[in-house]
């Protein structure tokens, strides 16, 4: 019977120091399959993995981050390759179903903190002035920059800390 591989991947978002351990729990449909691992987050974008079951092609597996630690929320859940998703995820409830295939089938978690939030920085005209041209360049502490902002437009979302923010 030809089998595929397991492998379970965790990604430390904004405000998840780097080894901290997560659980995840996971059963599957026959061959009937259960338990318990841990996986310590890991920096971006691939975080930290390990290795699971290798299973018979086709089985489904369940899978679940229990618990979710406080203050933290799943802010991703991605399967590669994206075809062996059986369920989509459910970032609120930490679940994923996936249908193991050939070769290495990976669930990579992200998770991020909850006292944080998103900054755009726009660069506009202001009404009645000669018009903005060229680009802007901006710093904000935490954030890999810098941040080039075109005139008439803003920066992609930003993750930062909760709280005030300068931005140079």
């Amino acid at each position: 019977q030809r089998c595929g591989i397991l492998k379970g991947c965790k990604v430390a978002g904004f405000g998840v120091p780097v080894g901290t351990p997560f659980t995840f729990t996971y059963v599957s449909t026959p061959p009937y399959i259960s338990g318990t691992t841990t996986i310590p987050a890991g920096p971006a974008p691939g975080g930290y993995c390990k290795r699971g079951d290798s299973l018979p092609i086709g089985t489904i597996v369940a899978i679940k981050e229990t618990p979710i630690p406080g203050g933290l929320a799943v802010s991703n859940i991605t399967v590669t390759p994206a075809s062996q998703i059986a369920i989509l995820p459910n970032l609120a409830a930490g679940t994923v179903s996936i249908k193991i295939g050939p070769g290495v089938t990976e669930v990579t978690y992200t998770d991020h903190s909850l006292k944080g939030g998103y900054l755009e920085i726009c660069k506009q005209t202001i009404a009645g002035a000669a018009p903005l041209v060229g680009n802007f360049t901006f710093t904000v502490p935490g954030v890999s920059g810098p941040i080039v902002v075109p005139a008439g437009a803003c920066s992609p979302p930003l993750e930062v800390p909760a709280g005030s923010v300068t931005i140079t």
